[in-house]
């Protein structure tokens, strides 16, 4: 009943977009339910799935996106759920945490961590990491680790290692991974970020995500972002020149889901209108584009 209320009385709502403040409050409520409460199977279902929905609360006023204080709060929250089943053990993660959800739930974290928002970038990173280093089973696990550093930023305190057992495994993750890692880089600084991330344009599994929080960003209003997240797309395709029709591809399928939603629309036609002005797009016998993206 709480979960379903919560629905009915604006948690997601576009009719209340003054009543951010509410929509947080809300968010903790839900969440206190399973916390603190015995949740049966759906119910806990419900949860989830009300806070996923979250993630797509875009709501603005005159303070700007305020729907990001709603999306912060939702991924600290399913962070929270997460930890508190996986500590319960088995039966109940095989319960809940089905291969859907953890795509869900890694798709919605990944978009949201390459979006405009620092502050929100941080959030879903620190929710990214959580969910790679934990004990689940997930798709393109090793791609996951590589695109997502073990430490997101200098001053978080959930990342930081707090003791010698965790510095030693920092330590063992830099010689594993093959490469060097320093405590002292701002992995949420674009320049930094992005470069990393983009490896999971390989993946299907998680191209749709990455492009959707992607192009948010090249067709932002921030200088400094959109030169970060432009310059590492261009890299990216200049030195893999064989992903240019996947990523064209998955342009185009973000397109056909979103055509009604200019807060994603007008940002990725500035995208492909970076990739026209870079020759990106130019069409060869060695590369095939998809017709339709040009025909549109």
């Amino acid at each position: 009943q709480v979960v379903s209320n919560s629905r009915v009385r604006g948690v997601n709502s576009k009719a209340e977009v003054s009543l951010a403040e509410f929509r947080v409050s809300a968010v903790k409520a839900i969440t206190n339910v399973q916390l603190v409460g015995e949740c049966n199977s759906e119910s806990r279902t419900q949860i989830y799935q009300v806070l996923l929905d979250c993630l797509e609360d875009y709501s603005t006023d005159s303070r700007g996106d305020i729907g990001s204080y709603v999306r912060e709060a939702a991924m600290s929250s399913l962070q929270k759920c997460n930890h508190f089943v996986i500590s319960r053990g088995h039966p109940i993660i095989n319960l809940t945490f089905t291969h859907d959800l953890k795509l869900k739930l890694l798709r919605g974290f990944l978009q949201q961590s390459l979006e405009k928002i620092d502050r929100t970038r941080q959030v879903a990173l620190e929710a990214v990491h959580a969910l790679v280093h934990s004990d689940l089973q997930l798709d393109d696990h090793d791609l996951l680790k590589r695109a997502v550093p073990y430490l997101a930023t200098l001053t978080s305190s959930v990342l930081l290692p707090k003791t010698d057992k965790e510095r030693e495994g920092v330590a063992k993750y830099m010689v594993d991974s093959g490469e060097e890692y320093l405590q002292n880089v701002e992995y949420n600084n674009p320049n930094n970020l992005f470069p990393r991330a983009l490896v999971l344009l390989t993946s299907p599994t998680y191209i749709d995500s990455v492009i959707r929080g992607l192009v948010v960003s090249i067709g932002g209003l921030t200088e400094s972002l959109v030169k970060a997240s432009s310059a590492a797309f261009i890299d990216y395709l200049t030195e893999n020149d064989g992903e240019v029709a996947t990523v064209c591809n998955s342009l185009l399928a973000v397109l056909k889901t979103d055509f009604k939603n200019d807060r994603v629309v007008v940002p990725l036609f500035k995208t492909v209108d970076l990739l026209l002005l870079t020759s990106l797009l130019r069409i060869t016998t060695a590369t095939s584009l998809p017709s339709s993206l040009l025909s549109r």
